[in-house]
């Protein structure tokens, strides 16, 4: 009986310590990701300049609010990623990404007598997670996420020429991934981006024979995304 007893506790500490695979999750990996939806709504403003050449100030305002879909298409846009991941404790997890453009698919759209462009520059994300089982991880993530907009009004506004700016986010979300294979893992994440104000600063250009310099240029907004992924681990 006692034999019985010990054969059967072995079994079961074997089925307990296979369920997860102490190598699923772990390394340094290479992934792809794709928007399923992404949805910016931000905020430009350009205030103000003057026209050198005439030698006085010409004083405009712009400002508006916008809501563009951006990853209306899924693979319009394709992300690299390069990362590391481990696990300690009772099965918790851990990584540090990068996520750079691979296939990066300026959106445009006209909205509000201004053509709007925007594409993303590079995303750092620190992850923490619980591995379910040799199959299943979820996490929560956040980082920084980089981002280039522009807007160029049309019509009688004056400051009608680039108005880009590179936008600084806090990004925050969560996930899951499924094992498809030890070393290869599918899964989803949804995220939100906070873009603080960003500014190009003073610029010059010309408007017919006038030199004209902008003196302020700013947007920020927020970005919600839903994006699927597969990495490879090494």
């Amino acid at each position: 009986m006692s034999k019985k007893l010990v054969l059967a506790s072995a079994i079961l500490a074997t089925a307990v310590s296979s369920n997860v695979n102490a190598k699923t999750f772990e390394g340094f990996y290479v992934g792809l990701q794709s928007p399923v939806r992404e949805d910016l709504t931000y905020v430009n403003k350009d205030v103000g300049g003057y026209a050198s050449k005439s030698g006085y100030a010409v004083q405009g305002n712009y400002s508006s609010v916008d809501s563009v879909l951006l990853g209306d298409t899924l693979f319009r846009r394709m992300d690299l990623n390069l990362g590391y991941g481990f696990r300690f404790g009772n099965e918790m997890y851990a990584a540090f990404e990068v996520t750079a453009p691979m296939l990066n698919k300026p959106y445009s759209s006209g909205t509000s007598g201004a053509t709007v462009t925007g594409k993303h520059l590079v995303k750092v994300t620190g992850i923490l997670g619980k591995v379910i089982n040799d199959k299943w991880l979820v996490y929560g993530l956040a980082g920084y996420h980089g981002y280039q907009i522009g807007a160029t009004p049309s019509g009688s506004q004056i400051f009608a020429t680039d108005k880009s700016s590179t936008l600084n986010g806090f990004r925050f979300g969560a996930g899951f991934e499924y094992a498809v294979l030890e070393n290869l893992g599918v899964g989803a994440e949804f995220s939100v981006t906070e873009f603080g104000s960003g500014g190009r600063g003073r610029r010059g250009y010309t408007v017919g024979s006038e030199v004209y310099t902008d003196t302020s240029a700013a947007y920020n907004g927020q970005m919600k995304a839903l994006t699927i992924f597969a990495k490879w681990r090494i």
